[in-house]
């Protein structure tokens, strides 16, 4: 465990900072719908900033609020991690809900992006949700 904290203070020393190694904690700041290919459009689930989850670096699982959970299992036909995220890439998700109708969400967190906090976006049936995870 010690040799872990002195490693993780050696990173944020040098200014190589990442999120969560194993999961997300993702804070939502904004919603907005999108209508007539208009951005930004209408707001949606004004209940939704400040509301939190987290997401599995390796499943890809969504934990947390209702509006954004996600998991393997029946429901989704695929989770699939696209990218964990480096220095030098976003982390990136793709999930396809199964069923009658076919829900397709992408989820991006800005992994190389400086700092601690580092930006999310949630794209889901024309709806766009943004904020921060660590």
């Amino acid at each position: 465990m010690l040799k872990r904290t002195a490693a993780t203070f050696a990173l944020i020393a040098a200014g190589a900072v990442h999120a969560g190694e194993f999961q997300y904690e993702c804070t939502v700041g904004a919603a907005r719908a999108v209508d007539d290919a208009k951005l930004p459009s209408s707001r949606w689930g004004p209940g939704l900033p400040g509301q939190r989850f987290t997401i599995s670096r390796d499943t890809g699982a969504i934990g947390g609020s209702a509006a954004f959970r996600i998991s393997k299992g029946p429901g989704w036909r695929t989770v699939e991690v696209l990218d964990r995220g480096s220095l030098q890439q976003s982390f990136k998700l793709l999930a396809i809900s199964a069923g009658p109708i076919t829900k397709v969400t992408y989820v991006e967190v800005k992994e190389d992006e400086p700092g601690a906090a580092k930006p999310f976006m949630h794209y889901e049936n024309w709806k766009l949700t943004v904020g921060t995870c660590q």
